[in-house]
């Protein structure tokens, strides 16, 4: 060195007597080999230099070097600039750009990785230009692929009106409008179609320009199911009150009729009758026609009540397996009988522990599945078969096959999944199998398919078979079917009639009367003044009513005459339903479920004239 200006002095840390004279390479690390040449301009090199308390350190520096001619002291002039808080810079950038990348990673897995189907298209050509590795998994379909297939988002919705809807949201979009999401089902291949709801929006540029489209697809196929089964449910829950509805006005006349034709059929042996006895014996047959015809249309509206139960799917008793059968049954007799005929083979089961209209429920699908199998008009003999078992006493079977079309075998596993239908639509909605197995499952059970039948021949049909386990034999939780009472009924009882249907009241009043001393009110005004006036040893009463119901006049009377309430027996075309079950246990008031004999009426007074005595004051 034969100079060194003021900076080379502050950065070196030296005097200018220590570097006039040394050598160049000293300072420098590593020292340059003088056998390369002269370094690049503006190379990189470590300079080594002292700090004020005379420790060495190495500074970043950038070297230019220019040769000079024609001077016997000076071979070049050195340029050389400390690069210290350049690389520092560098260093940060460089941080930056790894954490941005880091970033970047992240947010591709984030976008891989996340349970939607998310997607750019080009808002010129309106093709995909990005589709996110979930697309991959949740249709089936390699990346790859999909981004080459023209039209791919569009073709994968499995209905037209989603098709459209997806159409409609893209031009939109690519317009710089906002559309409202939608609902569409999206083909899955090797797998059966999903329920996704649909976001499609445009990304606009500071200009106001559409750039991008971008969209996602999530998968709601779970809570598409739970709601449909809520509607589901609320149907059943309105055809619930429907049935109570249905089952007041048509018990009431029933049991008029009934009683109507009691009263006829004793007119016949009283004094002074004679038809003669070809008429007679007509006219008997016609009256026990008519009777049984009229109780067949009340076990009919008494069926429904598995249908009003359904809903609550809380209420698990011990169930008459082959009484459930049988009301199934009268429930689809109009569908099966047009396509084949019913074969019944119920065996001496043991109750189960489930809610009873639940397993009518899963009855009423298996058993109209069965007839929908079988085409009208089929050939051979067409039947339907219900068969009940208990060849394990710890089990009970409940099988239901057809003779039908089967079940192919490349659907078979499939017909459970929520949504799967081979019914032509508006025929069903695919999931009424799901459901079923839900419900046997919850409950302890399992239910499987076996198509077609080994053992047929042809092969054909399928058998579904319900398996639960049982309650034991003799279970004392499912009552007796009530016997006929003894006519032997004590007399003199002074009885209350609250009935607002004037036919069925009088009639009642006549039947009653022929023992006791009968008093009618139409309704609970009427009733509140008959019981001011006089007392009585019981009150049949209503539960429907109009105006103030039987359940209303009953509380204000327990809450005003204890003792009276105690004699009340309800009376109702309405024997099912939660508000009414629980009304009738928690007032343990007797109960005659329309339609009732005149001897059920009779016995009912006198069980509670034997536990409650005579009213004080009352009768004759």
């Amino acid at each position: 060195m034969t100079d060194a200006n003021a900076a080379a002095l502050a950065l070196t840390g030296h005097t200018r007597e220590e570097l006039i004279g040394r050598k160049i390479g000293s300072l420098l690390d590593p020292e340059p080999d003088p056998t390369v040449g002269l370094p690049q301009p503006d190379a990189r090199l470590g300079l080594v230099t002292r700090t004020p308390a005379g420790e060495a350190r190495r500074l970043p520096v950038a070297a230019t070097i220019t040769a000079v001619e024609d001077d016997p002291l000076v071979a070049c002039h050195a340029l050389l600039r400390d690069l210290s808080a350049w690389e520092a810079s560098e260093r940060e950038v460089v941080a930056h750009l790894a954490r941005i990348r880091e970033l970047e990673e992240q947010h591709r897995t984030l976008l891989d990785n996340a349970p939607l189907v998310i997607f750019r298209l080009d808002p010129r050509t309106l093709e995909l230009v990005y589709l996110n590795h979930c697309a991959e998994r949740l249709l089936g379909v390699p990346l790859d692929e999909a981004l080459a297939t023209p039209g791919f988002l569009c073709g994968v919705h499995v209905d037209q009106e989603g098709a459209a809807a997806y159409d409609e949201a893209v031009l939109r979009a690519r317009a710089g409008m906002r559309s409202s999401p939608y609902e569409a089902r999206l083909a899955r291949r090797g797998a059966h179609a999903i329920t996704a709801r649909g976001t499609i929006y445009p990304l606009v540029g500071k200009g106001g320009e559409v750039v991008a489209i971008e969209g996602l697809f999530m998968d709601v196929s779970v809570e598409h199911a739970a709601r449909t089964r809520l509607i589901q449910a609320d149907r059943l829950s309105t055809l619930g009150t429907l049935a109570a509805g249905v089952a007041h006005e048509i018990n009431n006349p029933a049991a008029f009729i009934l009683l109507g034709l009691d009263m006829m059929a004793r007119m016949l042996d009283g004094p002074g009758v004679d038809l003669g006895p070809t008429v007679s014996e007509q006219v008997r047959h016609m009256l026990g026609e008519l009777r049984d015809s009229t109780r067949r249309i009340v076990d009919i509206v008494r069926d429904l009540r598995m249908f009003a139960r359904a809903p609550a799917g809380t209420r698990r008793i011990a169930v008459d397996v082959n009484r459930t059968v049988e009301s199934a049954l009268s429930l689809t007799r109009g569908q099966i009988i047009e396509r084949a005929r019913i074969v019944r083979d119920l065996g001496d089961v043991p109750p189960v522990i489930i809610d009873e209209g639940r397993l009518g429920q899963v009855l009423v699908n298996l058993l109209v599945n069965a007839a929908q199998a079988i085409p009208r008009n089929a050939p051979g003999e067409p039947a339907v078969t219900v068969t009940t078992r208990s060849e394990d006493p710890r089990t009970v079977e409940i099988d239901v096959r057809d003779t039908g079309v089967g079940i192919s075998p490349e659907i078979l596993d499939r017909i459970w999944d929520p949504f799967f239908t081979t019914k032509e639509p508006g025929a069903g909605t695919g999931l009424g199998l799901s459901i079923s197995r839900e419900i046997i499952e919850r409950s302890g059970g399992r239910i499987y398919v076996e198509s077609p039948i080994e053992g047929e021949d042809p092969p054909r049909g399928a058998r579904f078979v319900i398996v639960l386990p049982a309650a034991g034999r003799g279970d004392s939780s499912i009552p007796p079917m009530p016997s006929t009472p003894p006519r032997s009924i004590k007399s003199g009882v002074r009885v209350l009639v609250v009935e607002d249907e004037a036919p069925l009241a009088r009639a009642l009043a006549e039947e009653i009367g022929r023992v006791h001393e009968v008093s009618v009110a139409g309704g609970a005004q009427g009733a509140f003044e008959a019981l001011s006036a006089q007392r009585f040893d019981v009150i049949l009463c209503d539960l429907r009513m109009p105006g103030m119901s039987g359940e209303a006049f009953y509380e204000k009377v327990a809450a005003d005459k204890p003792e009276v309430a105690r004699r009340f027996v309800f009376m109702t075309g309405v024997g099912f339903g939660a508000d009414v079950e629980r009304f009738l246990a928690e007032s343990g008031r007797p109960v005659l479920e329309k339609p009732f004999s005149a001897e059920d009426a009779l016995a009912v007074i006198q069980k509670v004239v034997t536990r409650h005595g005579r009213a004080l004051g009352a009768g004759r």
